[in-house]
């Protein structure tokens, strides 16, 4: 079973006390364990096991916790606050585990693990870090206070912010995460695609984790381990960034990551030519992707020497753009063979060089928080859904890229702004209720959607979800949405509905609809007080053509032969395919019998009508069993179907080519003296017969001329019942 790091576990999560920083790795593992339990196993008993050890481990993290926050701060009041904040999330798991049987699991995980992710995030990043600041300046020589007020410097403005953000953030896309492994199990068809987004939006997520709280001394080893990560997610053998120098029209490798057993390039490739590779220089400088996937294929040229020398089989290299300037470029490439670089693969490695760009900018400007400002912002930016934040008010703080498509405009013409401002009156006022219902309730709201993008006219069907936002201390900050295309996934469905009921051959309903339209056709006439007919077909002579001709062509033929009996039906009927040459007609609102003589007969027409494929004739008959439902009848729809099979075998014998109507008092009276057979051989294998001898008396002189013979069972049908004739005995 594949682990699902939903809290992906980075060192610039620590806290500066070893002990707390190991135990907070190992909650972040019970958490992932969690996750994939929920994700995979699905079931109370798993969930319980999980929710049982993480209160034992909390408890014993807490424990530990508070001895070292008593050590610095016994009788402070953040101190007392950060034990009741301990006792909370032990309540609140104990109700959890308290509510399994009452509320339903999916609902009760979900609301388990997006408590426990925002939760742990929240205790790590705010908390814990805050009475780290706290005691870090009491050892500095600070006074209580004076320690406080700078761990709330610390932790205060825009880093506050960012933190509610990443909180909120975290909690929806492990919900989305979770969603989207639950419809594994039942849309097999998008398994490896929804897999391959999970894992590249995981890996974004841990890329952009790797630079929060980074000092600029660490950017390089980061942007070091994120070159690894995409390459070994990509399949390439190695990766680097090269930087563009406008003035000396050169290029440099400034970095550099190989897989083991590739040779390193990065000495050699400092301060090349622009000119050695014109093709490539180009189109980076017009902010296109340089693709090749076969280097032996490319025309001659020094720049595919350069190439064949490192014994590159194929690469991908995309721009570094800013602001519409190429400053260089990031680029993957296979030695050990040829790999076909997909378009889901350029597309990640494009959202990538996004957030290259952003990490290059934070590097330059070298303040912290703004590096962290950006690589949030590329964060939202780079998920594939519609996001946006609205503060109390309705007025928008952020949003992406998809939701600056949805409005037709940019995120500098949105934020500061409300939906009154872009939209009409009506539809604005139904986002505003939305948004107070939201915060009223401080509940998530989910919501299916019809959304029109302002900036091209396409139309899309999004699952809508509106979550409330809160500030660290608990107060509300507004709301964050999120909308996901979901069109796609409604066609498959519909899809998967479609071949549920219907044959993939002729489009005819399957058995599963004909039984529904067959026990609906009952209800039917025992309400309204009509008769119907089912009417079992079989083709005659198909497997000749199947012989003669091959399979592909018995499928054309099947195909159009069944458009002519369709045809030959009334709107109302109904014609299933069970499989192979096997057909069923529902023949529906019979006043009497003998109305379906003529559709019967139409349909045994319609049956031998000749085909032609590819100038070649083909033509056979059809076999029909006919039975009657009455309203009234005691007969379910498999039985109208046995007996409609058996009539169709009946008219097999007699010669094919015609149809045969179920004997319904023929059958009753066959199945009776079935029955009394089976009794009778039941009643010998078990000795239950009794012979008797009375006399014959002749009633005039009393003389006895004679003994009469008389077997008995009592069981049959009653005690002292002649199963047989009398047997006479003269003496």
């Amino acid at each position: 079973m594949k682990s699902i790091d939903i809290f992906p576990w980075d060192d610039h999560f620590k806290t500066g006390f070893d002990t707390v920083d190991n135990q907070h790795k190992k909650l972040v593992k019970i958490l992932n364990k969690l996750a994939t339990n929920i994700a995979y196993e699905s079931d109370e008993e798993s969930l319980n096991s999980v929710l049982d050890e993480l209160k034992d481990y909390t408890r014993y993290h807490f424990k530990t916790e508070e001895a070292i926050w008593d050590k610095y701060l016994p009788n402070e009041t953040v101190n007392k606050k950060h034990k009741e904040v301990h006792q909370n999330f032990i309540d609140t798991v104990e109700r959890f585990s308290r509510e399994q049987g009452v509320k339903p699991f999916s609902e009760l995980a979900d609301e388990a693990l997006g408590f426990l992710v925002k939760w742990l995030a929240s205790h790590i990043l705010d908390a814990d870090r805050h009475m780290a600041y706290t005691i870090s300046a009491l050892e500095d020589g600070l006074s209580i206070e004076e320690a406080k007020a700078q761990a709330e410097d610390k932790l205060g403005g825009a880093s506050r912010l960012l933190i509610n953000i990443i909180l909120s953030i975290y909690n929806t896309l492990s919900l989305n995460t979770l969603s989207l492994m639950r419809e594994l199990k039942s849309h097999k068809a998008y398994e490896k695609k929804v897999a391959y987004q999970e894992e590249y939006r995981q890996l974004l997520l841990n890329i952009s984790t790797l630079f929060i709280n980074l000092p600029v001394e660490k950017v390089d080893d980061a942007i070091q381990k994120s070159l690894e990560s995409m390459a070994t997610f990509v399949g390439a053998d190695r990766s680097y960034i090269f930087e563009y120098d406008a003035q000396k029209q050169t290029s440099s490798n400034i970095y550099e990551w190989c897989k083991d057993g590739v040779l390193s390039q990065i000495e050699r490739l400092q301060n090349i030519p622009n000119d050695k590779a014109p093709e490539l220089t180009q189109a980076h400088m017009q902010g296109k992707i340089k693709l090749v996937q076969d280097t032996l294929n490319m025309p001659q040229s020094e720049f595919r020497d350069i190439l064949l020398s490192q014994n590159i089989k194929s690469f991908v290299t995309i721009p570094l753009m800013k602001k519409g300037e190429c400053r260089g470029f990031v680029g993957f490439d296979t030695v050990e063979s040829k790999h076909l670089f997909s378009q889901d693969e350029i597309d990640i490695l494009d959202l990538f060089s996004k957030t290259l760009v952003n990490v290059s900018d934070r590097k330059q400007i070298q303040e912290e928080l703004s590096g962290e400002r950006a690589l949030l912002k590329t964060l939202i930016q780079n998920i594939p859904d519609l996001i946006f934040l609205k503060d109390k008010e309705g007025i928008y703080l952020a949003c992406n890229k998809r939701f600056e498509d949805y409005f037709g405009a940019k995120e500098k013409e949105i934020v500061g702004k409300s939906d009154y401002d872009f939209v009409d009156k009506e539809i604005a006022d139904f986002f505003r209720m939305n948004d107070n219902k939201v915060m009223q309730t401080n509940k998530t709201c989910k919501n299916k959607e019809t959304i029109i993008f302002a900036s091209d006219g396409h139309t899309e069907l999004v699952q809508a979800t509106k979550i409330p936002l809160h500030n660290s201390d608990g107060s509300l900050m507004g709301v964050l949405g999120i909308s996901r295309d979901i069109t796609e996934r409604q066609h498959h469905e519909k899809h998967l509905e479609y071949i549920a009921h219907y044959d993939a051959l002729t489009g005819l309903p399957n058995r599963i609809l004909l039984s529904d339209r067959i026990n609906q056709a009952l209800k039917q006439s025992n309400r309204h007080r009509f008769s119907f007919a089912v009417v079992y077909l079989d083709l005659d002579g198909f497997k000749t053509i199947n012989d003669t001709y091959g399979h592909d062509y018995g499928d054309r033929f099947l195909e159009l032969l069944a458009k002519y009996m369709q045809k030959s039906l009334r709107e109302g009927d109904t014609i299933a395919r069970l499989g192979g040459d096997e057909f069923v007609v529902v023949l529906l609102d019979l006043k009497s019998h003998e109305d379906s003589i003529v559709m019967i007969k139409r349909l045994l027409e319609a049956s031998s009508q000749k085909i032609v494929i590819d100038k070649l004739e083909m033509q056979v008959t059809a076999s029909l069993g006919v039975t009657f439902f009455d309203a009234g009848d005691d007969i379910d729809a498999d039985q109208l179907l046995r007996q409609a099979d058996q009539a169709m075998y009946q008219a097999k014998i007699l010669g094919k080519n015609r149809y045969h109507i179920f004997d319904a008092l023929k059958d009753k009276k066959i199945r009776t003296h079935h029955e009394s057979l089976d009794e009778v051989q039941k009643a010998l294998d078990n000795d239950e017969f009794v012979l008797y001898y009375q006399p014959k008396v002749n009633m005039q002189s009393g003389e006895v001329v004679g003994t009469e013979a008389l077997i008995r069972c009592a069981t049959m049908t009653g005690a002292g019942i002649f199963l047989f004739p009398s047997s006479r005995m003269q003496v």
